[in-house]
């Protein structure tokens, strides 16, 4: 599927009501946001894609929104 305004907002949206970040899982069960656009976005400097591994278990995969002052190319 390929990134359009339209999904970017609301990718950004949905990271706006979650405190500027959420696990893909969760974005992909809740909202219905795939992990292909999440990483087209990160590639267009949007947001920023994180591991973040716990002491045991799976790690966390994070979608964390930029800083709005950085600059974006807008697809």
């Amino acid at each position: 599927m390929k990134l359009c305004q339209e999904r970017l907002e609301r990718i950004l949206s949905v990271l706006d009501r979650r405190s500027g970040a959420e696990t893909l899982r969760n974005l992909e069960r809740n909202f219905s946001i795939w992990r292909s656009e999440v990483e087209e976005a990160e590639s267009l400097g949007w947001i920023v894609i994180e591991k973040i591994p716990p002491p045991v278990g799976r790690p966390a995969i994070i979608a964390r929104k930029l800083s709005e002052t950085m600059a974006a190319k807008l697809p």
